[in-house]
């Protein structure tokens, strides 16, 4: 479902994408995947969305913080392999990457087209990179597969709407929606 959805997303925002972020971020976001392949065993899935929830906080704070000295520390390495590492691991495990992505594309100063369409095809690459690792711990099966195929017709709703609604969606409002919708998502897994 994921993956169809963020097919729909690119095949609607391709055109806006900074290939070069995505270059950056992607590797140490697959090796996030590995690593919360790993760890979903391991960890209770309530202590580890307190963990995402924290760090999405942490992560709006962190920006907020640094507006004032704009986006140099955002685009250096290290800020972006512990991003991408994070939301990798996060997305593999709690599919609750979608505000830490977001939240550190802010920070680089992205305009709402590129933003979203470099989220589009961020989370098309790693949900798609995703799948053998969901099918071994038995997330993805006949039976969701047959759920999943139920909900296109929402998903495609739901992205015409949203298309719609983006264009609308003056750039002054955008950049706070982000980042409430992060915080909101940052507090529900802290305190879900």
């Amino acid at each position: 479902m994921l993956v169809f959805a963020d097919v729909v997303a690119v095949l609607y925002y391709r055109r806006w994408t900074d290939w070069h972020i995505l270059a950056r971020i992607f590797p140490a976001a697959a090796l996030g995947v590995v690593a919360g392949y790993f760890v979903v065993d391991a960890l209770p899935p309530e202590s580890f969305n307190k963990v995402i929830g924290a760090t999405i906080l942490a992560l709006v704070a962190f920006g907020y913080a640094f507006e004032r000295y704009k986006s140099a520390l955002a685009s250096g390495r290290a800020v972006t392999g512990i991003v991408g590492v994070i939301a990798g691991a996060a997305s593999m495990i709690s599919n609750a990457a979608g505000p830490i992505f977001g939240v550190y594309l802010l920070q680089l100063g992205l305009n709402k087209a590129a933003l979203v369409g470099t989220r589009a095809w961020f989370f098309l690459a790693i949900n798609t990179f995703k799948v053998p690792f969901s099918v071994s711990l038995g997330l993805i099966n006949a039976d969701t597969l047959t759920a999943n195929l139920m909900a296109v017709p929402l998903i495609l709703l739901g992205a015409w709407l949203g298309y719609r609604f983006l264009k609308l969606l003056n750039v002054e409002i955008f950049n706070p929606l982000v980042r409430l919708t992060a915080i909101v998502a940052g507090v529900r897994l802290l305190l879900g």
